[in-house]
């Protein structure tokens, strides 16, 4: 029984590799590195760019909303989109039908927003811009539930790790290519910050187009539960 729980292990084990640089993982980590790296610029820039490029005043009431009703709308984005991809999942019985495209759309969406956000003059417009941009966040948990469906059962510590792992890079990487962004263009730093915009609006588009095109959770699933009946 020892040996047989073993060769098990190994098989299972032997999954994680090929499983981790498949498409649907390789497209899911990317679309969440596209995300982080929009919420990195939104959390560590966007006061920058409010009092920099749109002369708002930390007391200003527009500057206050577009410092936190962003994450406000990004919250109720999360509870809504969860709670409409597990019905659409139970109408549909399609991850891709239920999560994937959500998760796209979101991101084109977020594209989108981020790049009227930073190019509209109106500071009004462009504040709400970037609150609704935020609500590309709310495809994270759609990834990693994407993520789970196709990994087996005993990986998945694992397998979830390497994903969050590199999707969060954008923390560190985002604010640093930034800030050599504003460096290179001298005195104009408002020319740095809308072209460090329309970057993490350019990710956000590629990682939407790429999960649709490219995530294709439904038939790792078969293979996965096949896999599991014959083990």
């Amino acid at each position: 029984m020892h040996e047989t729980h073993g060769a098990r292990r190994r098989t299972r084990w032997s999954q994680v590799l090929p499983l981790i640089f498949s498409r649907t993982i390789v497209f899911s980590i990317f679309a969440a590195f596209s995300i982080y790296w929009g919420i990195a610029l939104l959390l560590g820039w966007t006061p920058v760019y409010l009092v920099i490029v749109l002369h708002l005043k930390l007391t200003d009431p527009l500057y206050i909303v577009g410092v936190s009703l962003p994450w406000l709308l990004q919250g109720l984005a999360l509870l809504a989109c969860g709670a409409l991809a597990d019905r659409a999942f139970q109408l549909t019985g399609s991850v891709r039908r239920s999560r994937v495209l959500p998760v796209a759309a979101l991101l084109i969406l977020g594209a989108m927003f981020l790049s009227l956000a930073v190019s509209i003059p109106s500071p009004l417009g462009a504040v709400t811009f970037f609150i609704l941009a935020a609500t590309a966040g709310a495809a994270i948990p759609l990834l990693a539930a994407i993520v789970l469906d196709v990994t087996p059962q005993v990986n998945r510590g694992s397998v979830q790790g390497v994903v969050v792992a590199f999707s969060t890079l954008p923390g560190f990487i985002a604010p640093l290519v930034t800030g050599v962004m504003i460096q290179a263009t001298g005195n104009q730093a408002a020319v740095g910050l809308h072209n460090a915009y329309l970057l993490a609006a350019l990710l956000l588009l590629a990682g939407g187009v790429g999960a649709m095109a490219f995530v294709r959770p439904d038939k790792a699933m078969q293979k996965l539960s096949a896999f599991d009946q014959a083990s």
